[in-house]
Parts: structure tokens; C-alpha cells; sequence
């Protein structure tokens, strides 16, 4: 039995449209999961379920992968081998150093006197040229 070119289409599109449905419900239930782990913890292991009942058929492994392509995408850290649907996810942030206002000079002027004196130069200018 043979289909047709149109037939394939249609048959490839339901099948990404159920992988899309799949994945869409395992990344609620990580987020929910990681919602939570977020107030005491930095980090948490997270391992996609071989099935969820009311769930098509799907391969934990290439939702995996999905997982952690959006999880690095929105800032986390992922590590763990990339061929298993364990992964450890890491949301701690580095801390920021605080940045030193630049030392000024004694002797400088600050910046309002010196747009000031620019301002002049310019006026000077202007009338050597002729403008009023």
C-alpha cells in the first residue's frame, strides 16, 4: 500500500503537533517542580518520566534534550548527559560585584563645567564667524 506526498504531510504534522502537546505538558510539570525547589535550593535533579497516563506514546530522551535546549535558552544551567532524561538544572545566580564610582581628580572640573565651558568655546566661535 502506498500514500501519497500529501498523506505523508498530513500524517508528519498530526505526529508533530502530538510531540508539541507531550512536551508542552512534561515542561508545566518542571516548571511547577522547579517553582517549587526554588526557595530553599540552587539546583535540582529532574528526570523525565518513561510515561504519563491521559499521554501519547514519546521518547523521554528527545524530550529531554527539547528540555534543555529551553531551560539554557531562559538562563538555567543544565548538566548531565545529553543521551539520558536525567539532567541536573541550576538556577543560582553568580553574585554581582559592586561597582566603584570612578575617582575624580582635584583638580578636574565636574561635568556640568565643562559642558559649561564647552557651551562658551562654542559661542565664541560662532560670533568670530560672524553668526549673533
Amino acid at each position: 500500500m502506498s500514500i501519497s506526498v500529501e498523506t505523508a504531510r498530513i500524517i508528519r504534522s498530526r505526529r508533530r503537533d502530538a510531540e508539541n502537546v507531550v512536551f508542552e505538558r512534561l515542561w508545566e510539570n518542571l516548571d511547577a517542580q522547579i517553582r517549587i525547589a526554588a526557595g530553599p535550593k540552587d539546583d535540582m535533579v529532574y528526570r523525565v518520566p518513561m510515561y504519563k497516563f491521559g499521554l501519547p506514546r514519546y521518547d523521554p530522551v528527545k524530550v529531554a534534550k527539547r528540555m534543555r535546549v529551553r531551560l539554557r535558552n531562559r538562563g538555567f544551567k543544565v548538566s548531565g548527559d545529553e543521551d539520558t532524561p536525567t539532567m541536573r538544572i541550576s538556577w543560582k545566580r553568580p553574585k554581582k560585584k559592586k561597582k566603584e564610582p570612578p575617582i575624580r581628580k582635584r583638580s578636574a572640573t565636574t561635568p556640568a563645567l565643562a559642558a559649561l565651558s564647552s557651551m562658551r568655546r562654542q559661542v565664541e566661535i560662532n560670533k568670530s564667524l560672524g553668526y549673533d
